[in-house]
């Protein structure tokens, strides 16, 4: 059995289009389900703001939906079982999932740099 993918989705109102705009590791299998926020989806807040920030770009033509598959073909059959057109031939996200290692994530966070100061010369007219 094939691994499964989360894929988070904008599908346009009128069913004739689709962007994918990112995959995350999928702990179960999940239906076709429409979503209003991504809160709940336990994503790094960088990304999470990226994303937010594309779906609001896109609201009035597109709704966000999240589902499991297997592959990228999965999810191309599901929406075209559900009636959905010109679907993208490319399984690139719009925002990619980045998995931070290990090791980076138990080193302490610098809060702040300190700033290094600097002596300006001026110009001498001699």
């Amino acid at each position: 059995m094939a691994k499964e993918k989360l894929y988070l989705y904008l599908t346009r109102r009128d069913k004739t289009g689709m962007k994918l705009v990112s995959i995350f590791p999928a702990q179960k299998q999940m239906p076709p389900t429409r979503i209003s926020s991504i809160d709940g989806m336990n994503i790094p807040t960088e990304l999470g703001n990226d994303i937010q920030s594309t779906i609001e770009k896109n609201r009035m033509l597109f709704e966000p939906w999240v589902e499991s598959a297997s592959n990228f073909q999965e999810l191309k059959e599901s929406l075209k079982s559900r009636g959905y057109k010109n679907l993208p031939n490319s399984s690139s996200p719009i925002h990619e999932a980045i998995s931070i290692p290990k090791d980076l994530e138990s080193r302490p966070k610098v809060k702040q740099l300190s700033k290094r100061k600097t002596m300006l010369r001026r110009a001498s007219k001699i």
